[in-house]
């Protein structure tokens, strides 16, 4: 029989715990015990420790509690955090480890006395080691990671919260039928730290079991196995439901994580619903030679990053990956997405790619997809849903790309495309990035506490570089409500105006001055807006303002952010009159934060607010596609290039598309050539007409163009200028006219 080394004094953080009674030994079992309603409380101290085969802290008696610190716990069997068995009692159980090793070969089960709760707290610099943990708690009992890890040494799942609890009927029989609730656990004062080394489940269980995630710390993922982050039913009576609500970082350190939707188990006659719930307001950290599995499933996350690979190692099912719905903007780095796995993105914000390769299709629901400058991404297929943009600026993407649905989508882009960029249905405004109007705009509807004050201390806008265009400050202020178009240069008014603050006017956000002596120099309206009663502010820059890339704010002095605007619409115009929406935010982060005479605080971290492109573009000449990129259009279908001076080397002409899609304000370059793709032979082609563009500025350089079909040049096919009219001629008859 092995003897306790806990006898003794009491030091450090457990000082305060009661005598040693209640601690008692049966054999080899060490057990915690309370009686007579007292709850006993154990402490051991540096160099202390317990070496039993099964533990039990509190049996079916009254609770007790366990505190440890610098310790060590050993159990050759299992270890019992309060024991459910056929009583009426009800005491709360709890252990406590601080920089202490436990090391349970069996389970660990987390379970308090009869209705009862159960508590486990892995503090600092403390490993709790099991085969894995389950409960067969009345009341929901609660893990609370404060900077300790937990490691599964099993094979099966982590959390089993499977067991019945014994309930008294009414002729004093006992039956084991009273389902237990959720199991919390808790991102508390540090991450839910696991380690697991085999290949694991998250949870396993019957009906009415269910396991919750919450906290603000995050979760970080150790040990070379595999992670099986779902809700599995080890039965045919239901699913183990659950909540995944912790924020913060997910961190994949080592191994694997493999998620998913909800999805069905099948087997046999064995069918039932699993159910995958995602963090999906945490940001996913692949560190190297990690990966996230999405086998089938589909996987929902705010963004995805690190040296580590998305994949799907299914070979029979796609997996889907899920970005943006809970955030503004997200990013997608990881080194690669590899497999049977597409991309959707959805929300209003930008999802920036910042990844070498994306073997599925990334689909555009909402809002804006941009790979990131100076990248280079291999894809399969970009697909563009309506009224959503593309930004390929300063980036090499090799892919296709197809617009489908009525409505329009916007395309940003210079020398990026290296594939063919097919219209489907709807429209296609092809735009550069930037905005070379003089005229803004700024509506804001909302901001942060709806406090009856709006308040800022400067507005920036920034060049190509990511300098603020400084323009020579400070600008005067013109009559209130005032007509846009009216406006003179370096003039700014608040279109529409509430209660007035004389020494804060709108004038004070263009003066280039934070702080004036010990005062802020700041723009401060006495009201709350709304969508119906906005706040609106018009300025025209001066005639030499180079291409605009980006804007942003300056913090105030006060109140820490609650006055800040977090719902805008910015727009741009060449005239005052015509106006372009160049970004627009809803609910939008902001600092929390004030601005000193010694710190600026700006908005979004300092990272200025992207202009995707609007209107016209510079009086240079502008390739929105790459040299190896073709352009096809369906039938019915537009792609609007904005300008004459967009400049085309390539278009695309598919015989499954049909011949009556329009491409609008274009340039052919000198040299280029124009592929002609059909199922059919060349014959097939012959007598038909094809109206491929209007407003065709330089038309005469479609003669120099070389014609290929089905891959191969065609030395015999030419392209002719008749007139105002370009046709492509393979004797002996029409096959193609451009206007």
């Amino acid at each position: 029989m092995k003897t306790s080394k806990a006898i003794g004094a009491i030091a450090g953080a457990i000082s305060a715990f009661a005598a040693f009674a209640g601690e008692e030994w049966s054999g080899s079992n060490w057990m915690l015990r309370g009686e007579d309603g007292v709850v006993y409380r154990h402490g051991l101290s540096s160099g202390q420790t317990i070496e039993a085969k099964n533990i039990y802290i509190s049996t079916n008696d009254c609770g007790a509690a366990l505190a440890a610190n610098e310790a060590t716990i050993t159990a050759s069997g299992t270890a019992y955090l309060g024991y459910q068995y056929k009583t009426n009692l009800s005491s709360n159980v709890s252990l406590a480890l601080t920089n202490t090793t436990m090391t349970v070969t069996g389970a660990l089960s987390v379970n308090g006395v009869g209705s009862g709760s159960a508590t486990l707290t892995l503090g600092p610099g403390s490993l709790l080691s099991a085969s894995y943990f389950q409960s067969y708690a009345a009341i929901s009992p609660k893990i609370y990671f404060n900077g300790g890890r937990l490691k599964v040494t099993g094979s099966s799942q982590v959390f089993n919260p499977s067991g019945y609890c014994w309930k008294k009927n009414a002729d004093g029989s006992w039956t084991s039928n009273w389902p237990n609730p959720y199991v919390y656990v808790y991102a508390n004062e540090g991450p839910i730290d696991i380690t697991v080394d085999k290949d694991v489940q998250m949870a396993r269980g019957n009906a009415g079991r269910a396991l919750d995630l919450s906290g603000s710390k995050g979760f970080v993922k150790r040990g070379k196995g595999v992670l099986d982050w779902v809700w599995y039913p080890s039965g045919n009576n239901g699913s183990v439901l659950g909540n995944v609500t912790y924020t913060g970082d997910t961190v994949v350190k080592e191994g694997g994580i493999r998620v998913g939707d909800t999805w069905t188990y099948k087997s046999g006659a064995d069918t039932r619903p699993l159910r995958n719930p995602m963090p999906a307001q945490s940001p996913l950290i692949l560190e190297a030679n990690t990966f996230l599995d999405v086998s089938s499933n589909a996987s929902t996350w705010c963004s995805i990053s690190g040296a580590g690979i998305v994949t799907n190692r299914s070979t029979q099912m796609r997996g889907k990956v899920i970005l943006g719905g809970t955030v503004e903007d997200c990013e997608l780095s990881p080194a690669s997405v590899g497999g049977m796995v597409d991309v959707y993105k959805i929300g209003n914000g930008t999802l920036t790619v910042n990844t070498s390769r994306i073997d599925g299709e990334t689909v555009v629901s909402n809002g804006m997809l941009k790979i990131a400058s100076g990248s280079v991404l291999s894809a399969k297929k970009i697909v563009l849903l309506p009224e959503t943009k593309l930004d390929t600026s300063g980036a090499t993407l090799a892919s296709s790309v197809v617009k489908v649905g009525s409505g329009t989508s916007t395309f940003v882009g210079t020398t990026a495309i290296d594939g063919t960029f097919t219209v489907a249905e709807g429209s296609v405004r092809c735009v550069p990035r930037g905005f070379s109007g003089k005229f803004f705009r700024l509506t804001i509807s909302k901001n942060r506490d709806n406090t009856k004050t709006t308040q800022f201390a400067e507005f920036y806008l920034y060049d190509e570089s990511g300098q603020i265009i400084d323009d020579g400050r400070p600008y005067a202020r013109a009559a209130e409500g005032c007509d846009p178009s009216t406006l003179a240069e370096k003039q700014v008014s608040e279109l529409k105006h509430h209660t007035d603050y004389p020494w804060e006017k709108v004038e004070k956000a263009f003066d280039g001055k934070i702080f004036s002596g010990s005062e802020c120099s700041k723009f401060h309206d006495a009201y709350a807006p709304t969508a119906d009663d906005p706040i609106v502010i018009c300025f025209r820059m001066p005639a030499n303002t180079p291409r605009v890339f980006g804007y942003n704010f300056v913090e105030a002095n006060d109140d820490l952010g609650k006055r800040n605007p977090v719902t805008w619409k910015f727009e741009g115009s060449y005239d005052g009159v015509t106006w372009y929406t160049l970004d627009e935010k809803v609910n939008a982060t902001t600092p929390s934060e004030n601005s000193t005479t010694s710190k600026t605080v700006f908005f979004n971290d300092g990272v200025p607010y992207d202009i995707p492109g609007a209107g016209d573009p510079s009086s240079d000449e502008f390739y929105p596609f790459g040299e190896g990129a073709a352009i096809a259009v369906a039938t019915g279908a537009t792609l609007d290039f904005d300008s004459a001076k967009m400049k085309v080397a390539a278009l695309a002409l598919d015989a499954s598309l049909g011949y009556g899609g329009k491409i609008t304000r274009f340039t052919p370059s000198e040299q280029g050539v124009l592929s002609v793709t059909t199922d059919g032979n060349i014959e097939s082609l012959i007598d038909t007409t094809v109206v491929l563009a209007d407003e065709v500025a330089q038309s005469r350089n479609l003669r120099n163009w070389k014609v290929r079909v089905n891959g191969v040049f065609r030395d015999a096919l030419i392209l002719k200028l008749i007139g105002n009219a370009v046709k492509l001629e393979w004797r002996p008859g029409l096959i193609l006219v451009v206007r």
